[in-house]
């Protein structure tokens, strides 16, 4: 648990020791491979800077597709 706090509490999100800490425990890769993209390219608290840039339809667009691209990539 304190590797998951602490991955959470550094600048940005970094995954990768989350990711470890879930493998070390028994987690699947293709699980890995889907939380790692899905929190790397999904955006929720960057929505407000990309719909004042890029309009609201491309944001929910974006990250959308983000979302269940993150599913084909995992397998």
């Amino acid at each position: 648990m304190k590797n998951l706090l602490d991955s959470v509490q550094n600048e940005g999100v970094n995954p990768f020791p989350t990711a470890q800490m879930l493998v070390e425990n028994g987690a699947g890769y293709m699980q890995i491979g889907a939380f790692v993209s899905t929190l790397m390219m999904v955006g929720i608290i960057t929505m407000p800077v990309e719909m004042k840039y890029f309009g609201r339809k491309l944001t929910i667009w974006r990250n959308v597709l983000a979302f269940i691209f993150s599913f084909f990539i995992s397998p």
